[in-house]
């Protein structure tokens, strides 16, 4: 047997506000811009667990062994330059899921000088391969 998705709606056969990512005339929605990458072989995740920020790698690749920097960005609302960066080095293997990044919610608002509600927080990964 195989594996697969089934990807429903991906056209209108008219002009409507619908669940579809590509317009009657062609034209990508939102949606479809980001639906080429749903499948991707590197998903990176940020997430809110209990009190903690967390940052999840998944690969599901031939690659190898994987080398990349992982870079935490902290923004004011006010001002389009970091207020916080934090850049830490990380290598993983073929085909492997790992929490490459896990501080406290009071921790960061600490270290950035700043709240999840004054600020918001951007996460940038640079990729590099190795053979």
């Amino acid at each position: 047997g195989t594996m697969g998705a089934l990807y429903w709606q991906l056209n209108d056969i008219w002009p409507a506000p619908t669940w579809a990512s590509i317009e009657f005339g062609g034209k990508w929605k939102i949606l479809h811009s980001f639906a080429r990458h749903f499948y991707d072989n590197l998903l990176v995740s940020p997430y809110l667990d209990n009190n903690n920020i967390k940052v999840s790698l998944v690969r599901d690749d031939y690659y190898g062994k994987l080398d990349f920097d992982l870079s935490v960005k902290v923004y004011d609302w006010s001002q389009n330059r970091p207020i916080y960066e934090h850049k830490s080095r990380h290598s993983s293997d073929s085909f492997s899921a790992q929490v490459i990044y896990d501080i406290s919610l009071l921790e960061l608002h600490r270290v950035a000088k700043c709240s999840h509600i004054d600020c918001h927080w951007y996460w940038v990964l640079s990729v590099e391969v190795t053979n």
